[in-house]
């Protein structure tokens, strides 16, 4: 689940369902929110083609992630760049870029091969896409929670 900085709107994502939801904090001293949005979305394909991953080790804790079309590529066609910290939980796999499902599946896999464990949670992403954009995703405020969440069984969707 993602929110938006100003705690007003929550987006979670479903991946067996294939279903972004949209809801809307209603109240905040008893939680409640209010559905707004469903987009189901599909990741079968890749945006980008990765055939090699190499991870290189920048700092402690500090890992660069290039990632280029085949083996032969001499050119990177998605960098990332990790800050982590050490945890007691496993590393939780959070969906950042605008990339699907299978680009970040293919960088979590690696990154976690080259780890010492998994026991580790990402302080921040810096991305460079390699056609001009970079993005930095910050993650300082990430908590494990349990989440609970009761639809009225009575609702019916918008048509």
């Amino acid at each position: 689940m993602t929110q938006r900085n100003d705690d007003s709107y929550y987006y979670i994502t479903d991946n067996s369902l294939k279903e972004v939801i949209a809801l809307q904090r209603i109240n905040s001293e008893k939680p409640y929110y209010s559905y707004l949005d469903k987009k189901t979305f599909d990741y079968s394909y890749s945006e980008k083609e990765i055939g090699k991953i190499i991870i290189k080790e920048l700092a402690e804790d500090e890992f660069l992630v290039q990632c280029f079309v085949n083996d032969d590529s001499k050119k990177t066609n998605l960098e990332v760049k990790f800050k982590l910290y050490k945890s007691k939980t496993p590393m939780i796999e959070i969906r950042f870029m605008d990339l699907g499902q299978i680009i970040h599946k293919k960088i979590y896999d690696s990154l976690k091969e080259r780890l010492n464990g998994n026991n580790f949670w990402i302080l921040y992403a810096e991305v460079d896409y390699r056609n001009g954009y970079k993005f930095l995703y910050e993650f300082n405020d990430c908590e494990e929670i349990a989440l609970n969440l009761k639809f009225d069984p009575n609702f019916s969707e918008k048509k």
